[in-house]
């Protein structure tokens, strides 16, 4: 589907108002739909976008989000992980997801499932909670893009 740029608009101000919402702290129900968001690094360079059908701000200093879509940017805007759940939390101040739902994460070479995961904007990591799976897609590109691999046993 290709959006015009009216209804991009229109789903950029309807993300901002929640995640505004959401700084402030004091909205906590407060909904909206078609959401998105962008989160940059230091350098000001997009490191990821998270979208939304719906989002609800909650007490707690987060937000509910169904049907997330989270692509995580290497440089150069070129998506390098893509993670799909039907359900999550974000929190906004701390750039931490986390849900309990099934997760799909497809990147170069790979797609991990699982039950429920954490993932941290400012570290770039994920953590799959429960029943992860592995299946490697192109064994001959996994040292280039897999050079260090480590298990929550590792730390």
């Amino acid at each position: 589907m290709r959006l015009s740029s009216g209804s991009r608009c229109g789903l950029i101000c309807c993300a901002i108002a929640v995640v505004s919402c959401a700084v402030a702290g004091d909205n906590a129900g407060q909904t909206g739909s078609n959401v998105r968001y962008v989160t940059h690094d230091e350098k000001g360079r997009k490191t990821s976008e998270i979208y939304g059908d719906s989002a609800t701000m909650l007490e707690n200093d987060g937000i509910e989000i169904t049907n997330l879509r989270l692509l995580v940017l290497n440089e150069g805007d070129a998506s390098n992980v893509k993670v799909n759940a039907s359900k999550c939390v974000w929190k906004l101040k701390d750039g931490v997801a986390e849900s309990d739902s099934d997760v799909r994460i497809e990147g170069t070479n790979m797609v991990i499932t699982g039950v429920g995961f954490r993932w941290s904007s400012g570290e770039r990591q994920f953590f799959i909670r429960n029943r992860a799976r592995v299946e490697i897609t192109d064994v001959q590109g996994l040292d280039r893009n897999f050079n260090s691999i480590s298990t929550a046993k590792d730390k």
